[in-house]
């Protein structure tokens, strides 16, 4: 989309299959396919009459971008499905298909321990998200920082959402246990000097001390900072907050448990400071969450598999598969033909991709599957940037059943090579190490130099 267009206007006849997906106090949420761009998008309907204020936002949003906010792809306006005749305003937003921090945090609360490589990612992104928008020329502050406006794609990657709209339409879960703030926002996210104060204009502060409180939740893997107080006692919970400084308990942190998790608890404990003028600013905590990042960097893909299998495994237990790997396609289903993917495999040399001698192919297949599968999961992020040829290698899958057909269905419908090789490696995750190993070993005879180039050889 052109970025110097303003936000396009969408309406009803760009839009098919609602389906609501989530409310607040804000109004709904639904998801709809847009019959021209082909993709599914997220629409959020908005309750209040601020059609200029909406449409400021999303200009503003539409102009900046970031891979870590959001992205906005117009504003809606019309009348919605089964919601009354009356025209309703919303935003029309990429869809994020592996819902908030909030479910993730909850779901893998029975899957102890959390991933602590995916924790300092989910850190790094959501601060390099919040350091975007307190960067830009005119600062956008977001008022409403929590695990619940956190959103994660395929990938588990974090983007921000409700960025500034609690000035639109005091963006705050009816259906949360936590207490709707005076200032727009959570309370249990909200800085001290901001409860109960009807006068509190909010500053970059207030973001700070939001993203201190998420850290804990990140840390800790509980999406709930003050468990023990309910929405009934909020006089109490200001109290306790502002008087006797109390904040997350943190009898659960060990900050031995992995190298940077004491620079993390330290950059938490000023972000929530009492005092709004020793918050450090997020370009501070960038510094501090990428140096933590980093030193786990390496293990973040190994750990993003097993999260993505537990939430495939759970979401999707009963429908697909009788067993590991075994898809539910009838003997003679045939995928669908990708003439623009189909070429002659036994020897591509643009790509580099030439066929192995026999006595090589020979001493790779003798690679124990562990190693191949090792080799997957350790160069997923070059094989999805370098191989540009995915087709052939989905249809060799597919045909050794290592694959499902809806799988199938949306490696080909993905639009870039990239996309498709994203899609493809998802898909495997059922199979877990016999899929990798048979994706491993198609890759030797299609990508055998590239194999060889990123260490998957092993002479004889």
């Amino acid at each position: 989309m052109d970025q110097s267009r303003p936000a396009a206007v969408i309406v009803n006849n760009s839009l098919e299959n609602w389906k609501v997906i989530g409310a607040g106090g804000y109004g709904q949420v639904h998801k709809a396919r847009h019959v021209v761009w082909g993709f599914d998008v997220a629409i959020k309907l908005l309750q209040c009459d601020e059609g200029s204020s909406l449409h400021n936002e999303a200009e503003m949003m539409h102009r900046s971008r970031s891979p870590h906010v959001i992205r906005i792809l117009g504003v809606y306006k019309d009348c919605p499905p089964n919601c009354g005749p009356s025209t309703q305003l919303g935003l029309v937003m990429e869809f994020m298909e592996k819902g908030t921090l909030e479910s993730l945090l909850d779901t893998l609360s029975l899957h102890p321990p959390w991933p602590h490589p995916l924790a300092c990612r989910l850190a790094h992104q959501i601060a390099l998200g919040m350091n975007f928008l307190h960067c830009l020329k005119s600062p956008l502050l977001h008022q409403d920082l929590k695990p619940n406006n956190v959103l994660l794609d395929n990938y588990l990657d974090a983007k921000l959402a409700d960025f500034g709209l609690a000035k639109v339409s005091h963006s705050v879960s009816t259906t949360s246990k936590e207490f709707p703030g005076k200032a727009g926002g959570t309370s249990s996210y909200m800085p001290p000097e901001a409860l109960e104060n009807v006068s509190y204009k909010p500053i970059r502060a207030f973001d700070i001390y939001s993203y201190g409180i998420l850290l804990w939740s990140i840390i800790t893997g509980q999406s709930k900072p003050y468990p023990d107080v309910h929405a009934r006692e909020f006089s109490r919970f200001c109290f306790l907050i502002k008087d006797r400084g109390q904040r997350p308990s943190l009898e659960a942190v060990d900050k031995v448990q992995f190298e940077g998790l004491g620079d993390l608890v330290e950059l938490m404990k000023k972000c929530w400071d009492h005092e709004p003028s020793k918050r450090p600013p997020f370009k501070e905590c960038v510094l501090v969450t990428g140096r933590v990042f980093e030193k786990h960097q390496k293990g973040i893909q190994n750990v993003v598999n097993q999260v993505l299998l537990k939430l495939n495994l759970g979401s999707e237990e009963g429908s697909k598969t009788s067993g590991v790997g075994t898809p539910s396609v009838s003997p003679s289903s045939k995928p669908p033909a990708c003439p623009k993917d189909k070429v002659n495999i036994s020897a591509d040399v643009k790509t580099g991709s030439l066929p192995p001698t026999q006595d090589v192919a020979d001493g790779l297949s003798s690679k124990p599957i562990d190693k191949g599968a090792q080799f997957v999961d350790d160069n997923m992020e070059q094989l999805v940037q370098r191989i540009s040829l995915v087709m052939p290698i989905a249809d060799g899958l597919y045909q050794k059943k290592m694959i499902h057909y809806e799988d199938y269905s949306e490696i080909t419908a993905a639009q870039t090579s990239m996309a498709k090789m994203r899609k493809l490696y998802v898909a495997l995750q059922p199979g877990g190490s016999v899929a990798k190993s048979a994706f491993y070993q198609i890759l030797l005879k299609q990508q055998y130099l590239l194999v060889k180039e990123l260490g998957g050889v092993v002479q004889k």
